[in-house]
């Protein structure tokens, strides 16, 4: 863990002067300001600051196309060997240099590029982190390696299931959720979110844009519905079903996920994935495709591609993407496969999306405490962050329906395997977690049905003034 401090504090004053009490208007003053797009008090250095990380993270000139949604979101291909993932020595010293021109920003004190330069230096020499680029001739070689090794080292991919149900011996039939995106990036390329200077300075700052996290002063509360089993696992999958749920305030999300992870305290290690409905985060009100990771117990982690930890191998599957098909209430199903596993020879922790591997977290990330050989804990299921004060918001989880509803109304999760180390993909052994049982809930299933196998449902509307308070 990098002893550079990378946090804080990221609201501006007009922000911080907007929420003085505990009263609900003041909290959605705040509220409305943690919103806003456009720039909060920000000086045209630490403009140029992040205009430089950007350009550090997707080099202008190794963008070959760029890809829309539905929503004006964009994504750059970037050349394989040119992501961010083997931009770490330059991404890490544009990152310190924002950060340092945040920090002396919010004081008032104007600080020379020539104190930043040192200052950056210092932090990195002080550094235990790894923040070196890689030249282009090793990185392709080290895609060509991982691309080799995902086809031939997980040789069931091929025989997966569609992520189509025929319904036989299931609760009924679901369709496969559709990206909504322009397009694929050409062959040689890899899709990259393109963020802007603006983003960036309407969320308060480059620490705040990639860790968005509401201010300490929030009334705040992580609750789950979960599935989990302890054991000795080398990955897990399962089919996700999608939906596009209410989340009352911006500074709240809903998602639904796959978790494996090992440790304790410091040393909880994870690699996360699944879709997520977080408008801090991404600028959208649409649930969007992540993976996530942290080596420290969320001291430090990232999404996507912010930081460099990721590397990205699909051309096909872009992350923070969103859905043109969602779940409804008494309708149509969807549902997608989200697969991780861990390979044997260079502990590198895999992603598969419906059957596309998009990347992967490389094993020198982990250590022996944590995943470097396997993890011990894989868990399924949902999380909200409810920040509502003494009463709690209406946000959904899932649907909104709790996991009584079944079929069709509340969110589920079918298919779930564990993969052990030797490696075979056994049916998981479930120990259901609803840690707020009055406001969302999980329940685990089991069927003969190919497709459906163990399964949960889980989900909750929030606040109820008979449970949920």
């Amino acid at each position: 863990m990098s002893t550079f401090d990378y946090r804080f504090l990221f609201i501006a004053s007009s922000v911080m002067s907007a929420c003085t009490s505990w009263e609900p208007e003041a909290i959605e003053a705040a509220d409305f300001e943690l919103s806003q797009t456009e720039s909060i008090s920000t000086s045209p250095q630490q403009v140029e600051y992040y205009e430089a990380w950007l350009e550090a993270r997707t080099p202008s000139d190794h963008v070959r196309a760029t890809l829309l949604d539905s929503e004006g979101f964009s994504w750059n291909c970037v050349d394989v060997e040119h992501q961010p993932a083997f931009r770490r020595g330059t991404i890490a010293r544009a990152r310190m240099a924002a950060s340092i021109i945040d920090e002396e920003t919010a004081t008032g004190r104007t600080v020379s590029e020539s104190e930043i330069s040192v200052r950056v230096e210092e932090a990195l020499t002080l550094s235990s982190g790894v923040y070196e680029d890689i030249d282009a001739d090793a990185a392709r070689a080290a895609i060509e390696a991982a691309l080799m090794e995902s086809d031939s080292a997980e040789p069931d991919l091929e025989g997966t299931d569609s992520g189509l149900d025929t319904g036989e011996n299931g609760p009924g039939s679901d369709q496969r959720g559709d990206m909504d995106i322009s397009g694929i990036c050409p062959e040689g390329t890899v899709p990259i979110e393109a963020w802007s200077a603006d983003q960036i300075a309407a969320r308060g700052g480059l620490e705040a844009f990639l860790n968005p996290e509401p201010p300490s002063w929030y009334w705040n509360d992580h609750e789950y519905g979960t599935a989990r089993d302890i054991g000795t696992f080398s990955g897990g999958k399962a089919n996700i079903n999608v939906w596009n749920p209410y989340v009352e305030r911006t500074t709240e999300f809903s998602l639904a996920q796959i978790w494996l992870s090992r440790g304790t305290g410091d040393d909880l290690q994870t690699v996360e994935a699944g879709w997520q409905d977080y408008f801090l985060r991404t600028f959208s009100a649409k649930p969007r495709l992540f993976v996530f990771s942290t080596s420290d117990n969320y001291d430090t982690g990232c999404y996507n591609n912010n930081c460099g930890d990721w590397v990205q191998t699909s051309s096909t599957v872009s992350l923070n993407m969103t859905w043109s098909n969602f779940s409804t209430q008494g309708g149509a199903q969807y549902s997608n496969e989200y697969r991780y596993w861990r390979s044997d020879s260079t502990g590198n922790w895999y992603f598969v999306y419906d059957g596309e591997t998009v990347g992967y977290y490389p094993g020198s990330l982990f250590d022996s405490a944590g995943l470097s050989n396997h993890a011990s804990r894989l868990t399924f299921g949902g999380e909200i962050v409810n920040f509502g004060g003494f009463t709690h918001t209406k946000t959904d989880m899932g649907s909104g329906a709790d996991a009584s509803g079944g079929w069709t109304y509340s969110t589920y999760i079918r298919d779930m395997h564990s993969r052990t180390t030797d490696p075979v993909y056994l049916d998981f052994e479930v120990d259901v977690i609803s840690t707020e049982p009055g406001c969302y809930d999980a329940a685990d299933h089991y069927s003969t049905g190919e497709n459906w196998e163990v399964y949960m449902y889980f989900g909750g509307e929030g606040y109820n003034p008979s449970y949920c308070l």
